[in-house]
């Protein structure tokens, strides 16, 4: 790094202890565009999970690669497309 960016760090430390440096342009940190709130992926999850509950197959014996041998398989006529189409088709019913 340059010795101006250097300087304004220590003193940026010095004035403000260990915590990250605003940006000029936007002073509040600011979530990415595509933010995803943990509320939104606990009902995915809890989607998912019911979804595995009702349709996924159990699999027998131990597998190596996997400390938990409550493996689930999800039945392969279900591509990802059509489970987020399943998904959002009952959270609009909600």
């Amino acid at each position: 790094i340059g010795k101006n960016t250097l300087a304004e760090i220590v003193k940026h430390f010095e004035e403000n202890g260990a915590c990250p440096r605003a940006k000029k342009k936007h002073p509040q940190p600011r979530p990415p565009a595509r933010f995803i709130s943990p509320e939104h992926i606990d009902r995915v999850l809890e989607f998912i999970k019911n979804y595995a509950e009702d349709n996924a197959i159990m699999l027998p014996g131990r597998h190596p690669g996997h400390k938990d041998w409550h493996v689930k398989l999800l039945p392969t006529h279900v591509s990802k497309a059509s489970a987020w189409r399943l998904y959002v088709k009952s959270a609009k019913e909600l």
